[in-house]
Order: structure tokens, then sequence, then C-alpha cells
């Protein structure tokens, strides 16, 4: 911290801002009582999100539903359908990966459809695309945390 101080380089400065993401994973997310931290860091532990070169599975895209939509609803969400999702599995696991270039997992329709599907979520079709019995509340703040990192 004290490369923030008025006798500061700006090399030290660079040095420490390299750091700062080591940092955050020691940080006490791991210890958090707070729901947002402790869904951040379970999707964190889930290693399968690191390998950008092989697809998603159906069971690991399953995986992450089970922890990001817990909640099935009566009513179907249609605010976002299983094309949105696909796209959302893919910014979570770049958002693991944490790197300064473009690198994600993909993620098929077919693939979120299918683990959707096995995971007992309702579901009403729209061409290629269905839309789940998502609670809306769990989606916006999936969206929230992981949308636009």
């Amino acid at each position: 911290m004290d490369v923030w101080t008025k006798d500061y380089h700006a090399n030290d400065v660079y040095e420490a801002m390299k750091e700062l993401p080591d940092w955050f994973k020691h940080s006490g997310i791991y210890q958090s009582n707070n729901e947002d931290d402790i869904l951040i860091a379970s999707i964190k532990k889930m290693d399968f999100l690191l390998d950008y070169k092989s697809h998603f599975t159906v069971d690991q895209a399953r995986e992450l539903i089970k922890v990001l939509f817990p909640t099935k609803t009566k009513k179907i969400f249609e605010g976002s359908s299983s094309y949105g999702f696909k796209h959302l599995f893919e910014v979570i696991s770049k958002s693991a990966i944490d790197s300064k270039y473009d690198m994600n997992k993909y993620c098929s329709n077919a693939t979120a459809i299918n683990a959707f599907e096995l995971e007992g979520f309702d579901w009403i079709q729209e061409g290629p695309n269905r839309y789940m019995n998502l609670s809306a509340k769990e989606v916006n703040k999936v969206y929230k945390l992981f949308r636009y990192n």
C-alpha cells in the first residue's frame, strides 16, 4: 500500500497493480456470508470453466445451473431463453479464466437445453430456443454479477 503515498514511483504502482488479481484470490470472498460472494466463490471453484479449449459438456452446464438457478418456479421466465443462457455460461467461463485475452469456453444452445431439461426444469419452445421456469430474482442476480465482467 506504500506505493500510493506521495513518494511513489510509477513502476512500483504498476507492479502492485499486477498483483491485485492474486490479492483478490486470497481475500475474504471464500469466508464471506454474503450470498453474492458465496455464489461467486462457488463458480470460481469450478475448474472445468478454465478449460477454454474444450466445449461445455451437458454435465458441466448442469453443475452451473445447480449453483446459479436452484429454484424452479411455477411460471416460465420469458426474460431470457436457452440461447441467452448459453452466452451467459460463456461469459461466466471468461470471468473464471480471468485473462487479458478474449477467451472463453464455448457452450452450444443444445447443451444448455439438455442441461436444463436434465435438471428437471419445465419449458416452452420458441423456435430453436426454450424458456424455462426460472426465478426472475436469481436470473437477474446472476446477470448482474457476471454479465459485464
